[in-house]
C-alpha cells in the first residue's frame, strides 16, 4: 500500500512480528501495559482529525493487537474477558468523549455536529474492525456461537456502544430535528436532504444489533434502530400533519382540487423516501395518507361519482379510481353505481329511437357509441379495472338484450334481429357502403356487440339466411369479407357455430368455378343456350334456409339451358341428384313491347308471368294460376311488385290483393314509362308474406332451441349417469349459455321427451333423480 492512503482491504494481513531493541527479563510488559497501549493507539485515531491512515502504521495496529493474542495467551478465558473489558472500555470512553460535542445543540446545528462525528466515528470503526479481526475471528466469534451473554463482533460492539452511550442521550431532539426539516420540505422549503440521509443511516448501521439478525461478523440489514426510534415518531407525527392539512385545504377548495391534493402528496411522500427514508417505510407512510385523507372522505368522493360519469371528466374519475382503490372495500359501491348509471342512460338513449320503423344501423351504432363512451372510462380512468369491467358488461348485457325497443316487439331477439341487418348492409353492395378501410373497425365493432347478444342463435339462423340472399341475389361485396366474418365468428363460438355458413361459402365457391366450367364446355361443344346466359348455384340440401322446391311450369325459352346444364352436372358428378328451386333463382330479361327498352330484374316466378304476355296482353288470375302451376297463396308475392311499378295493372283500375277474384284480368300496362332503363323488382317482399317469414323463423327457431337442449341434457346424463333436476337444469344452462339461455318451461318439455323416447327414466325411489338409459 502507498503512503498517506485509506485502509481497505477487508482481509486481515498477515502477521509480522515488529523487530526492536531487546529487553531485559524485568522489562516484560504485562498483558494490561500492552492492552493500555493498545487502547491509546485507538483512542488517538479516533480522536485524530485526519481520517487517512497509512498502511505501514495499520500493520503496526494490527501487529500489536496479533501480539496480545497469540504471544500471552494461555488458554485461559479469563485471558479472553481480560482483552475483551478493554475493548469495551476503549470504546466507552471515546463515544463518550464524543457525546461532550453535542451538548446544548438542537435543530440543524444538532444535525450537522452529529453528522460530522458519526461519519467519523464510523470509518473509524470499520478500521478498528479490520485491526482487531484476528481477535473477532478466533476468540469472539466462539464466545458468540456458545451464547455468553454480552459478547458482540467488533463492529457490532462499536455500534452498541455508539447506541447507548451518545445517540440514547440525543435521540429524542435528534429525531425531532430530522422531522423539522422533513416537515419544512413538506411547506415547500428546500432543505439538505444529506442531512437526513446521515442521520437516518446511522440508525440503520445500528440495526446490526437486532437480535433477529444472525450472529455474524459483517453488519447485516436491519431497520429495528430505525423503526423504533424514528419511524414510529415520523407516522404519528405525519398522521397529526395530514389530517390538519386535509380539513383545511376541504374548507377553502372543492372535492376535485382535494383529489388532486392528495395525489400530489402520495407522490411527494414516495419520492421521500427513495431519496433519504428506508424503503420499508413507503407502505407504512402511504397506509397513513389513506388513514388521513381518503378513508374520512370516501362518503364525498361517492357523492360526486355520477356527476363525474355524466360529465365524462376522465381525469377526475382516473383520480378517484386511484385513490379508492387504495383503500379495500372502497370501490365496492362504485362498481354498482357505475352499472346502474351506464344501463340507464343506454336505455334512455335507446328509448330516444323507439318508434315503429327503426333502422338497424341507427340501432346499432347507438348503442356502439354508448359502448365506446363508457369503455373509454374502464379503460382510461379505471385503468381496465377487473371488477369495473365485469359491472360494465353486465350493464351492456342489460341494455343489447333488454331495452325500450325490444320490449315494444315483445321480443329479446330483436336485436339479433337488427345486428344481423346491419351485417347484411356492411357486406352487400350498395352505394351507401362503407369505403374499404372503415369495414375492417366496423366488422371488428360488429363482434363486440355480438359478444352482448344473449340469443346467438337467433342471429345465426337469420345471419345464415341474408347470406343466402346475398349469394343467390349476387349482391356480395366481396367473397373475401364474406369469409373473414366468418371466421371472426369461428373464433368467438367455435366451429360448430359457423359450419354451416361455412359449407354455403364453399357451395358458392365451387358453384363459380363450376359454372366457368359449364361455360367452356358450351363454348367448345356450341351448344344452343336460346342466347341464355346461364350461371348456377348447387346448393347442398338441409344447409341453406331456401331449399323449397316449386312446382311452378318453367318458361319454354328455359328448358334448353337447363337440360344442357342438367346434362353436363349428371356427366361430371353420375351418383348426384338436382333439383331446381325455383323460388330463389332470378335473372335479367328485356322488354321491348315499349317504348324504350327497358330490362328487369325478376325471379323465374315473374320471368314465368312476364313470358306469357308474349302471347296475349291479358290473362284473368286463374289463367296465370292455371298456366304456371302457381298455388293461389303464392301468387301475391310475384305479381304486387310488378303491380306497384305499373308493369302490370288491374283491369278498371282495381287494387290488387290475397281476397281479389280470380276472374280478375292482368294486363301488361302498354303505356308503362320509368326515368330507370334497369330495374330490380326481384326482391319486392309483401308485408303480409314478411309477417309469414317472421313467424316461421320463431317456429324453426323453437324446433332448433328444443333439439340442442335435447342434445345438451343427453351430453350431461351421458356424462354423470345420475342426477337431480335441479342440477340437470344448471347444467345445461351453463352449457347452453354461450348461445341462448333457454328458459325452464322448454328445459322441461325437453325432458320429458327424452323420457318418452327412452333416454332417461326418473329413479324409483326418487322422482327428482333422473338416471340415463344407455
Amino acid at each position: 500500500m502507498g503512503k498517506n492512503k485509506i485502509v481497505s482491504s477487508t482481509k486481515a494481513p498477515k502477521a509480522s512480528p515488529t523487530k526492536g531493541p531487546k529487553q531485559e527479563p524485568d522489562e516484560v510488559p504485562t498483558l494490561q501495559s500492552k492492552l493500555k497501549n493498545l487502547q491509546d493507539e485507538i483512542t488517538e485515531l479516533y480522536m485524530s482529525k485526519n481520517l487517512n491512515l497509512q498502511s505501514a502504521k495499520f500493520m503496526e495496529f494490527y501487529n500489536h493487537a496479533y501480539e496480545i493474542c497469540v504471544c500471552g495467551y494461555d488458554g485461559s478465558q479469563e485471558y479472553v474477558d481480560e482483552i475483551y473489558k478493554y475493548v469495551l472500555e476503549l470504546f466507552t470512553n471515546v463515544v463518550k468523549n464524543k457525546r461532550t460535542e453535542l451538548n446544548g445543540l438542537t435543530g440543524v446545528n444538532l444535525l450537522e455536529r452529529y453528522n460530522d462525528i458519526w461519519n467519523r466515528y464510523h470509518h473509524v470503526s470499520n478500521v478498528v474492525a479490520r485491526i482487531l479481526s484476528y481477535l473477532d475471528a478466533h476468540f469472539l466469534k466462539r464466545q458468540i456461537e456458545e451464547s455468553v451473554p454480552g459478547v458482540k463482533h467488533i463492529y457490532s460492539l462499536c455500534m452498541y456502544q455508539w447506541q447507548i452511550e451518545l445517540f440514547a442521550h440525543v435521540e429524542r431532539p435528534l429525531m425531532k430535528a430530522v422531522y423539522e426539516q422533513i416537515l419544512n420540505e413538506r411547506n415547500g422549503e428546500r432543505i439538505v436532504t444529506s442531512l437526513i440521509t446521515a442521520a437516518l443511516g446511522s440508525l440503520r448501521q445500528m440495526g446490526i444489533n437486532d437480535p433477529k439478525l444472525p450472529k455474524i461478523p459483517q453488519p447485516g440489514r436491519s431497520t429495528y434502530v430505525y423503526e423504533q426510534s424514528f419511524e414510529r415518531r415520523f407516522l404519528k407525527w405525519t398522521l397529526e400533519y395530514y389530517i390538519f392539512e386535509a380539513k383545511e385545504f376541504l374548507h377553502q377548495n372543492t372535492i376535485f382540487e382535494y383529489m388532486k391534493k392528495v395525489e400530489q402528496r402520495i407522490d411527494e411522500e414516495r419520492d421521500r423516501v427513495t431519496r433519504y427514508l428506508d424503503i420499508s417505510s413507503l407502505p407504512k407512510i402511504e397506509n397513513t395518507i389513506d388513514n388521513a385523507m381518503i378513508i374520512e372522505y370516501l362518503d364525498r368522493f361517492r357523492a360526486e361519482f355520477d356527476n363525474m360519469l355524466t360529465h365524462n371528466q376522465i381525469e377526475n374519475l382516473g383520480r378517484m379510481h386511484l385513490l379508492c382503490s387504495r383503500v379495500q372495500g372502497a370501490l365496492d359501491a362504485l362498481h354498482e353505481k357505475f352499472k346502474v348509471h351506464v344501463t340507464e342512460r343506454g336505455q334512455q338513449t335507446i328509448a330516444a329511437l323507439a318508434s315503429d320503423l327503426v333502422d338497424p344501423r341507427v340501432y346499432v351504432n347507438t348503442i356502439l357509441d354508448e359502448y365506446k363512451h363508457f369503455d373509454n372510462v374502464v379503460k382510461v380512468a379505471f385503468r381496465n379495472d377487473t371488477v369495473f369491467r365485469q359491472f360494465f358488461d353486465k350493464a351492456v348485457t342489460e341494455i343489447v338484450n333488454d331495452n325500450a325497443i325490444t320490449k315494444k316487439a315483445n321480443n329479446s331477439a330483436k336485436t339479433s334481429e337488427f345486428l344481423s341487418r346491419y351485417c347484411d348492409f356492411l357486406l352487400r353492395k350498395s352505394s351507401k357502403a362503407l369505403p374499404e378501410a372503415e369495414l375492417e373497425n366496423a366488422m371488428e365493432e360488429v363482434m363486440i356487440f355480438f359478444r352482448y347478444i344473449t340469443d346467438k342463435d337467433v342471429f345465426q339462423m337469420l345471419y345464415s339466411k341474408l347470406f343466402a340472399k346475398r349469394i343467390c341475389n349476387d349482391v356480395s361485396a366481396s367473397d373475401d369479407l364474406e369469409a373473414h366474418m366468418l371466421s371472426k365468428l369461428k373464433h368467438m363460438c367455435g366451429f360448430e357455430y359457423v359450419s354451416k355458413l361455412q359449407r354455403m361459402y364453399q357451395d358458392n365457391a365451387v358453384s363459380k368455378e363450376l359454372t366457368m366450367e359449364f361455360k367452356n364446355f358450351v363454348k367448345t361443344t356450341s351448344l344452343n343456350m336460346n342466347g341464355i346466359d346461364l350461371s348456377v348455384l348447387i346448393v347442398a340440401q338441409g344447409v341453406w334456409p331456401q331449399s323449397v322446391k316449386s312446382n311452378m311450369m318453367v318458361p319454354n325459352v328455359m328448358d334448353v339451358p337447363l337440360s344442357n346444364f342438367q346434362l353436363f352436372y349428371h356427366n361430371k358428378f353420375n351418383s348426384r341428384k338436382l333439383d331446381w328451386l325455383h323460388c330463389i333463382s332470378r335473372g335479367d330479361v328485356v322488354c321491348n313491347a315499349f317504348s324504350r327498352k327497358y330490362t328487369f330484374t325478376v325471379n323465374t316466378p315473374q320471368l314465368a308471368v312476364l313470358t306469357l304476355y308474349n302471347e296475349a296482353d291479358s290473362y284473368t288470375l286463374q289463367q296465370i294460376l292455371d298456366n304456371v302451376k302457381f298455388q293461389k297463396e303464392e301468387l301475391p308475392a310475384i305479381l304486387t311488385a310488378m303491380i306497384k311499378l305499373n308493369l302490370l295493372k288491374l283491369e278498371n283500375g282495381v287494387s290488387y290483393g290475397p281476397d281479389t277474384p280470380l276472374d280478375t284480368k292482368v294486363e301488361l300496362n302498354m303505356k308503362f314509362t320509368s326515368k330507370k332503363m334497369k330495374m330490380d323488382v326481384s326482391r319486392a317482399v309483401p308485408r303480409a308474406d314478411t309477417k309469414k317469414e317472421e313467424d316461421q323463423v320463431a317456429k324453426d327457431l323453437e324446433d332448433d332451441r328444443i333439439m340442442v337442449i335435447q342434445a345438451a341434457i343427453v351430453r350431461v346424463m351421458k356424462m354423470r349417469k345420475k342426477l337431480a333436476h335441479t342440477q340437470l337444469i344448471a347444467e345445461v344452462i351453463k352449457q347452453l349459455s354461450n348461445r341462448f339461455t333457454p328458459n325452464l318451461k322448454m328445459i322441461k318439455k325437453c325432458v320429458e321427451l327424452l323420457i318418452e323416447k327412452e333416454y332417461l327414466a326418473r329413479c324409483d325411489d326418487d322422482r327428482q333423480m333422473y338416471e340415463y338409459l344407455s
